[in-house]
């Protein structure tokens, strides 16, 4: 992994923890287990977008979108 790639991926990870943070997955729920969704999920995003042209589409409205569904997907899993 090349040192933008490193950046970029860092960024997605920092970005969907925010995400989550502000929607509450933290909320009642056991950090280590957050951690490893969010790392994973970051991790699915740049499989998903490793070609994606961002000066083709915005990034905030992908990534908050993607993190959205997570989230939501994730809080239907544990009511």
């Amino acid at each position: 992994m090349t040192e933008v790639e490193l950046e970029n991926h860092v960024e997605v990870l920092v970005d969907i923890a925010y995400i989550a943070g502000e929607k509450g997955l933290f909320k009642d729920r056991d950090s280590r287990v957050v951690n490893k969704l969010i790392i994973s999920w970051a991790c699915e995003f740049a499989r998903l977008h490793k070609d994606t042209d961002w000066c083709e589409v915005d990034y905030l409205d992908i990534i908050y979108s993607f993190a959205s569904d997570k989230i939501k997907e994730e809080s239907s899993n544990n009511e």
